[in-house]
């Protein structure tokens, strides 16, 4: 500790300054006051720095499981997908996001390949606006099925189940068009065309599958007597509504970046 006034060496015993002869009862408050106050500021900085270091790990964690939950889903899809597990509703939303993703991303790579022949198309795609109207409308799409699922057998058929219940089980059986997404975005880069076709085609179906099994799951939860398939067409009628009143502002959105129309 050194005296404000003069900087002489003061110790703690001191009362007063050795070199100039002032009391240093408040220079050592202010000094305790400095030291508390960087005490805390350092234990704020390493709590905050642990809080990262927790984030990190747990989403190195949630990576390494998701792996995990794709090689087992890949092994029995059905099986898996029945029998889910608490916290499949994350890697639903995992699924959800990167099937987004890569079918975006193939689908830009592949208007590249369709338009490359023609000088005046080829170059001027926009990725971004192509890109993310598919990624964006593809997200907003598979939640909104999820919601409808939900509310059908929420309020239709009185299941007692959670909106992430259904969210985990239609995640999780929608493992294999998300692998599909990804071979989709891999065929588009060359600009595979005949490839590509197959690949979309068994995505949609293998989507359609997984609508199919995820509401007729909870049938015998059931206690109303109303034949599930009718609750099937009307969960199919409100989605087609709800394309018919979205695919406009889609379309407008993909168009104006596949001419890069602005």
């Amino acid at each position: 500790m050194y005296c404000s006034n003069c900087g002489e060496s003061l110790e703690k015993e001191d009362l007063f300054c050795s070199g100039c002869g002032k009391r240093v009862e408040q220079q050592e408050v202010n000094q305790s006051k400095i030291e508390i106050a960087s005490a805390v500021t350092m234990e704020d900085g390493q709590e905050e720095k642990k809080h990262l270091n927790e984030n990190v790990e747990k989403a190195k964690k949630a990576a390494k499981n998701y792996w995990g939950f794709l090689l087992e889903n890949i092994k029995s899809p059905f099986e898996r997908g029945i029998n889910q597990k608490p916290n499949d509703f994350l890697f639903g939303y995992f699924n959800i996001f990167f099937l987004s993703l890569f079918f975006g991303l193939g689908t830009y790579f592949e208007m590249k390949s369709i338009t490359g022949g023609f000088s005046l198309l080829g170059n001027n795609i926009h990725f971004f606006k192509t890109f993310f109207s598919v990624f964006l409308y593809g997200i907003i799409t598979l939640l909104v099925a999820v919601a409808v699922l939900f509310g059908i057998q929420k309020l239709l058929f009185k299941v007692s189940i959670s909106f992430n219940h259904i969210l985990g089980r239609f995640g999780t059986l929608i493992t294999i068009p998300t692998v599909l997404s990804v071979l989709f975005f891999i065929a588009a880069l060359p600009g595979l065309l005949k490839i590509i076709g197959i690949i979309i085609s068994l995505i949609l179906i293998s989507l359609q599958i997984a609508i199919i099994i995820t509401f007729l799951s909870y049938r015998k939860q059931s206690n109303v007597k109303f034949d599930p398939i009718y609750g099937l067409l009307i969960a199919y009628v409100i989605m087609g509504i709800f394309v018919a009143l979205t695919s406009d502002v889609f379309t407008k959105n993909f168009f104006s970046g596949l001419f890069n129309i602005f």
